[in-house]
């Protein structure tokens, strides 16, 4: 039982499902990076910015 939508596709179809995975991992950078840049600076952030400041 084939279940191609339209025959012979497969090699395409393939092709573009390998594509997506590929993109997934500069996504999840893109994403992590974005993040990260809006979060808040915890004590450690704060400790450093007020050190440095008085060097």
């Amino acid at each position: 039982m084939k279940a191609d939508a339209v025959p012979g596709t497969r090699r395409s179809a393939r092709l573009l499902i390998g594509v997506g995975v590929m993109a997934t991992a500069p996504a999840a950078l893109a994403g992590w990076v974005d993040w990260a840049e809006q979060q808040e600076p915890g004590p450690a952030g704060i400790l450093a910015w007020t050190t440095s400041a008085r060097c």
